[in-house]
């Protein structure tokens, strides 16, 4: 049995329904095949606008340990969703995605997961598979430097300065000074 369920995607969702003021009416669903996505939001174009129908999501999402991870997850999509409708357009990833997401508290903005995000549904496939993965196996690089503001991983092999110094960096992608040092092994 999995830790999360559809009922708590819906919890999600009423919540940010109430707070935004939008009505989503989604289709949840659990699609035990999604390999190379988390999770999805799925729309249907009539003439010409984006309306979203369904959010779908993987088991490994499902089975994650970590309840913020979880929610954050949901909350991209959701926000995808929210996007969506308002423009009436696919949004992806730009900025009237990213500007729902402040909005509905999502930190997760970026087309990738972070580290810990990759490693905990890493750790979360292993257990639906019986598979074991070392964080080494997972991660290339011994040191992730982490943009709190846009989630841009910057990888490095060994302790430089940008590692020990991180108050006199800023985020390559963002230019954001909030960054976060992360040892792998």
């Amino acid at each position: 049995m999995s830790k999360w369920n559809v009922k708590d995607v819906q919890v999600i969702i009423e919540e940010i329904e109430e707070r935004t003021g939008e009505t989503l009416d989604l289709e949840i669903k659990v699609n035990g095949r999604l390999k190379r996505a988390i999770a999805r939001c799925f729309t249907k174009v009539v003439k010409g606008k984006h309306i979203p129908t369904k959010l779908e999501f993987g088991r490994p999402i499902l089975e994650v340990e970590n309840y913020e991870i979880f929610k954050q997850v949901t909350l991209h999509e959701i926000a995808h969703a929210i996007a969506n409708k308002r423009h009436q357009d696919n949004c992806g990833h730009d900025w009237r995605f990213k500007e729902v997401c402040r909005e509905i508290g999502c930190t997760n903005t970026g087309t990738h997961c972070s580290v810990e995000y990759s490693l905990a549904l890493q750790l979360a496939f292993d257990k639906i598979n019986g598979t074991t993965t070392t964080k080494r196996q997972t991660n290339k690089t011994k040191y992730h430097v982490i943009c709190r503001d846009c989630g841009h991983v910057h990888h490095y092999s060994r302790k430089c300065d940008a590692i020990v110094n991180t108050g006199n960096y800023r985020c390559a992608k963002c230019h954001s000074d909030k960054l976060h040092v992360q040892q792998n092994w």
